[in-house]
């Protein structure tokens, strides 16, 4: 694996605490980490690459990555468990400081030769007739999109449903439909199999930076920071 020596990564899509053989390393005062958490959309393209930059300027820096769902990372951080969370603004936590990052739109992505593809925007009334491919209801993004055509009075009935937004996208490019998605979950290396459409009305989702409010100084999360906000910066260039 290319960050095997970089980090220590722990994943879970519906993890209800903290892995406990970390949290007792914490406890124990063993780890010497740049502890960061982060949400699963923000892994490929804004944490991991911010990550490697770190380690490039800063070789004596260690990290440990641990990724959760939004709903359970700002307690970590309000217990000390981490030093940076990277995820959805607004934090409700009253002892988190947050930081604006970034803000990503959703776009409409569709096969290089769909008769949609060079459109400057697409308007949900515009899809009614073509194959929607949709995210599972139980995902973030999914509810999302559902809160956004409900406020349109737009009903789009999926073609196919599926768990995972990669799997949407592998669909989209075998030409079954369209997808509707936030560009930070397609790698920089899918980006160029896809037209990516301007959905219309605008909708946004807003990322930040996490720490405990009061902390002590701490330069590897300071450059860590500095970091993501560079990475975040390269990763939604092109995308208004």
């Amino acid at each position: 694996l290319p960050y095997a020596n970089l980090l220590s990564c722990s994943i879970g899509a519906d993890v209800k605490q903290t892995d406990p053989v970390f949290q007792k390393e914490i406890q124990q005062g063993k780890l010497d980490y740049l502890r960061v958490v982060c949400v699963p959309r923000l892994v490929s393209n804004i944490v991991l690459p911010a990550i490697t930059k770190l380690s490039k300027d800063y070789p004596e820096f260690r990290v440990k990555l641990d990724v959760h769902p939004s709903r359970h990372f700002e307690g970590g951080i309000a217990r000390e468990l981490y030093d940076v969370g990277v995820g959805f603004l607004p934090v409700p936590a009253k002892n988190i400081e947050s930081q604006f990052l970034c803000s990503s739109s959703l776009y409409v992505i569709l096969p290089k030769d769909h008769i949609f593809a060079n459109k400057t925007h697409l308007k949900p009334q515009d899809l009614l007739h073509q194959s929607y491919i949709a995210s599972h209801p139980r995902t973030m993004l999914r509810k999302k999109i559902d809160q956004y055509l409900n406020r349109l009075n737009v009903e789009l009935v999926p073609q196919h449903e599926v768990s995972s937004s990669a799997w949407a996208c592998e669909l989209v490019k075998e030409g079954l439909g369209f997808a509707i998605i936030d560009p930070l979950w397609i790698s920089y290396e899918q980006r160029d199999q896809f037209s990516f459409v301007p959905l219309k009305p605008k909708s946004s989702t807003d990322y930040g930076v996490f720490r405990k409010k009061s902390g002590p100084a701490d330069k590897a999360a300071d450059e860590f920071i500095n970091c993501l906000k560079d990475v975040s910066a390269k990763a939604l260039s092109g995308f208004k």
